[in-house]
C-alpha cells in the first residue's frame, strides 16, 4: 500500500478516477479510506495549480458528473445506491482539473454549500429538461425519475 501511495501523484487524473472508484465500493476498508485521502490530497493541490493556469486539465469529460461516472437512464447505473454513492463522493471529494478553471471554481470546496447547491441546480436543470421530451420516450421518463430520487437524496444530505 505505501508503493502505491507514493505513486500516486505521477497517475494521470483519469487512473485516479479509476482507482478512487474502485476505493469508493469497498468505502470501510482503512486501505481504500487512506486511498481516497490521498487521492483527494493529489486533485486538491493540482487544482491550486489549475486554477493559476500552470497546468491543464488531464479529463476530457463533459462535467464533473460524468468525469465521477455518474449516468442515469437506460445507459445509466440502474442502482439508486451506487448513483447516490458517486453523488456522495461528488459532494465531498476535491473534484479534479476539469474543463477549466472558471468551471471547477463554481463547484466550490468540498462539503461546502456552493458544491450542494451546484450539484441541485444541475439535477433540477436536468429534470426540466426531460420533461419536455417524456411525453413518449421512456428512456427520458427513466432518466427523470432518476433525477429526481437522486435530488432529493442531495437535498437531503
Amino acid at each position: 500500500m505505501a508503493d502505491l501511495i507514493k505513486n500516486l501523484a505521477s497517475k494521470s487524473d483519469v487512473d485516479l478516477m479509476k482507482m478512487l472508484e474502485n476505493a469508493n465500493r469497498v468505502a470501510n476498508d482503512p486501505r481504500a479510506i487512506r486511498l481516497k485521502q490521498e487521492i483527494f490530497r493529489i486533485w486538491q493541490d493540482k487544482a491550486v495549480e489549475f486554477l493559476r493556469n500552470r497546468i491543464t486539465a488531464d479529463l476530457d469529460d463533459k462535467g464533473v458528473l460524468s468525469a465521477f461516472g455518474y449516468r442515469v437512464g437506460h445507459q445509466g447505473i440502474r442502482s439508486q445506491e451506487i448513483r447516490q454513492q458517486k453523488l456522495e463522493l461528488i459532494l465531498n471529494a476535491n473534484i479534479p482539473p476539469i474543463m477549466s478553471p472558471t468551471y471547477l471554481r463554481e463547484w466550490g470546496a468540498p462539503n461546502s454549500f456552493k458544491r450542494k447547491r451546484k450539484l441541485v441546480r444541475i439535477l433540477s436543470k436536468f429534470i426540466r429538461g426531460a420533461e419536455n421530451r417524456t411525453r413518449n420516450r421512456l428512456s427520458y421518463r427513466l432518466a427523470k425519475t432518476d433525477w429526481e430520487t437522486d435530488l432529493r437524496f442531495v437535498q437531503a444530505f
